[in-house]
């Protein structure tokens, strides 16, 4: 078993006395070494000149401080053309010189700086009996040496924020050793291939799909092989199909429409739980669509004139996204309806069950839900009621059950949510959902067009086929009548050979956004203190 033995070096120092204070233990200690080499000339000498005392702090007793009277001596250097006459003697395993704390006491601190930084790790230290301010920590970790990590074969390249939407680095990760190589500090080409320069050797570099990492890795390393990230490939697909979806946006509604009503018949003889406890006034709901209309119709007006995109943002006070949104858009989008939830929700089956049984009186109600549970006041039962009355003035029993489970069971998605629908294999989906896309589909058969389009690069690239395979697709995809994917397949030929290789290589920048995350937990951890210097301390810091 590895123990810890109570004196840093047994070997260079003995233990004379061991005294108590209040909460401190003192140990006086002497050394053993019968000669001392001179710093200056590296001569050993053993003429004695005098003896003096040293305090270090060293390593708690089981939370209590510890400090060390060290009985150390100065000796005479014995060469005679050695400029320094006198000198102290060093124990350079046990204490650095000059130095108030013993080495292991300040590797411990200094691992507790790189693990907690400043704030937290001074909370830490104390609490163990080695007290120390923040500032001293983070000093500690500024003094660290940073490893000398060798140049990878395999580089994986991402950019992080200092602060989001103002200022970025770029990270680099040996993507063999799935360890973090270095920080810069932008995100600017030159810098990125400054760098690749001065480390010459790597052979594949994985990036995502930004310009700027191209062109580095071009100009630094032109030798090496790019591979853009899957996953970011992925992504931009999402995003491509998920602009046509919103363009078409007006589909949407019918076919949901013929969702509820195929629900309506599936579930004819159930009764499941519904949320009609929704407070909204339907004429403000109105009132708010035709201000959101009025806006579209603006916008739609300024943009045919002309009028650039950050104009009509400063013109109308409308963001830019949102107007993108508008422009891309040919008929306005409408909102998807949100019902807002309610303590009353979890005892609707309850509530159902009693009104198809007959009870309709919401006092009675409301004492059998306060008795199961329910927290809520009676006025809430009491418009729940009401409003189940006022369905059965229009519908029979019967279609009141197929409304209320209908209402409950699908609403209408909105252009995010049907883009990963169409993305996702038909036997993933719910049944609701396969039957909502059968619907689309039918209602306007371009959707299925697109849909196989982004299938098959899907596919493509999570099997990773080969080369000629995308080139086939390319071709398809740029003789389509979508515009989405024309654009999308354009970016895809201009970065062609990333491309490519995505598909012959295993790389990816998944580690990459690991150690991203891992980044952003350190920074955070800073709380507004973590300069590059420091970020790039604990983030190579092998622990």
């Amino acid at each position: 078993m590895n123990e810890t033995p109570i004196l840093a070096d047994p070997k260079a120092l003995t233990l004379e006395k061991i005294t108590s204070l209040d909460g401190l233990i003192i140990l006086v200690v002497k050394t053993t070494q019968q000669k001392a080499l001179c710093p200056s000339c590296h001569q050993p000498s053993s003429r004695i000149h005098s003896h003096y005392q040293r305090q270090v702090a060293d390593l708690p007793w089981q939370g209590t401080r510890v400090r060390m009277q060290l009985l150390t001596r100065k000796f005479f250097c014995l060469e005679v053309n050695c400029p320094q006459r006198i000198f102290c003697e060093r124990i350079g395993s046990v204490v650095a010189a000059y130095a108030r704390q013993t080495i292991r006491l300040n590797d411990s601190l200094r691992l507790i700086g790189m693990m907690l930084g400043g704030q937290a790790g001074t909370f830490l230290a104390k609490r163990l009996g080695m007290p120390i301010s923040g500032d001293t920590l983070l000093r500690r970790i500024r003094q660290s040496l940073l490893p000398d990590n060798p140049t990878p074969r395999v580089l994986g390249v991402d950019d992080w924020a200092f602060q989001k939407g103002h200022r970025y680095g770029t990270l680099l990760v040996d993507l063999e050793r799935h360890r973090p190589v270095d920080l810069l500090p932008d995100r600017e080409s030159s810098t990125l291939a400054n760098w690749l320069r001065q480390h010459p050797g790597v052979e594949i570099i994985s990036r995502d799909r930004a310009l700027f990492y191209a062109e580095a890795a071009r100009e630094g390393a032109p030798d090496a092989v790019q591979v853009a990230d899957r996953w970011h490939l992925l992504k931009n697909l999402g995003e491509a199909v998920e602009r046509f979806v919103t363009r078409n946006q007006s589909i949407l509604a019918p076919s949901a429409a013929k969702v509820t009503q195929c629900q309506l018949i599936e579930y004819a003889n159930k009764l499941e739980p519904v949320s009609m406890l929704s407070s909204r006034n339907p004429s403000e709901v109105a009132q708010r669509r035709e201000q959101r209309y009025a806006r579209y119709c603006e916008v739609k007006k300024l943009y045919t004139q002309g009028v650039l995109q950050r104009d009509i943002a400063r013109a109308t006070g409308i963001s830019e996204p949102t107007i993108r949104k508008y422009i891309r858009a040919e008929n306005f989008p409408e909102r998807a309806k949100v019902q807002l939830g309610s303590k009353l929700e979890p005892y609707i089956p309850y509530l159902h069950q009693r009104w198809v049984e007959g009870c309709e009186n919401a006092t009675q109600l409301w004492h059998e839900v306060k008795a199961k549970g329910y927290s809520g006041k009676i006025k809430m039962v009491e418009r729940y009621v009401r409003r189940l009355r006022k369905q059965r003035k229009n519908f029979t029993l019967q279609q009141q059950r197929q409304f209320l489970q209908a209402q409950a069971t699908f609403k209408l998605p909105n252009a995010r949510r049907v883009a990963r629908w169409l993305l996702k294999p038909s036997e993933q989906l719910k049944l609701e959902q396969q039957t909502f896309i059968k619907y689309v589909c039918d209602e306007c058969p371009e959707f299925r067009t697109l849909q196989n389009l982004a299938l098959s690069f899907q596919e493509l690239i999570q099997q990773r086929q080969q080369a000629d395979t995308l080139d086939e697709w390319l071709a398809q995809a740029l003789g389509s009548q979508f515009l989405e994917m024309k654009n999308f397949a354009l970016g895809i030929q201009q970065d062609y050979l990333a491309v490519a290789a995505a598909l012959k290589y295993e790389w990816s920048n998944g580690q990459v956004e690991g150690q991203i995350n891992k980044l952003k937990l350190i920074k955070r951890q800073m709380y507004g203190r973590a300069k590059l210097d420091l970020l790039k301390a604990r983030m190579l810091h092998v622990f």
